[in-house]
């Protein structure tokens, strides 16, 4: 972005940024993909109750919000956040995850100090097995920052976006995860 900027301050360029939060859709990446994937197999507890509350957007949203900057050319510099507009809580998506997968959801839910423990042994072990060239992918982004990522909120305002660029996210994780976890 810096490097935009500069081009940007010296005339080469127009200039937006779109941070996109964390995107949801087929073949995202991330805390949430390997979230469905323990689910799906089966191997995990349940969460915690946690309280934590993340900004999510679709896939969908992210290439409404490419089209909708392209024809913002005369634009001053400038940087907007998408998200949905909705604010998920993580045991929330895990809940509805499991019913989607038609999975049913285990009666206790492990302790958040172990599920800390867990996590961070599962990423020195995923690390090690990496270093001998041995890449599990259903843990292979497990670690301690999975933890934080869990219990520490990370909510984003898209307002600026929907006001100035005409943004309207048409979906939200809970009416897409059917559709791209069904194919």
């Amino acid at each position: 972005e810096e490097l935009l900027l500069k081009a940007h301050n010296s005339g080469s360029i127009n200039v937006l940024v779109l941070r996109s939060v964390n995107v949801y859709g087929a073949g995202m990446k991330g805390n949430i993909s390997t979230l469905i994937k323990l689910i799906s197999r089966s191997h995990i507890p349940r969460l915690p109750s946690l309280n934590t509350r993340i900004s999510l957007v679709g896939i969908n949203d992210v290439i409404q919000a490419i089209e909708l900057s392209i024809k913002c050319s005369n634009m001053e510099y400038k940087v907007y956040t998408l998200t949905d507009g909705k604010i998920y809580k993580i045991n929330d998506l895990e809940e509805r995850i499991y019913q989607v997968l038609e999975k049913k959801i285990p009666a206790w839910r492990v302790p958040r100090f172990a599920l800390y423990l867990i996590l961070f042994f599962t990423g020195i072990v995923a690390r090690a097995l990496n270093r001998i060239g041995l890449n599990l992918p259903s843990i292979a982004g497990i670690s301690s920052r999975t933890y934080r990522n869990l219990v520490t909120d990370n909510l984003f305002d898209n307002s600026e976006a929907c006001v100035e660029l005409g943004f309207e996210p048409n979906e939200t994780f809970y009416n897409s995860l059917p559709k791209w976890l069904r194919g």
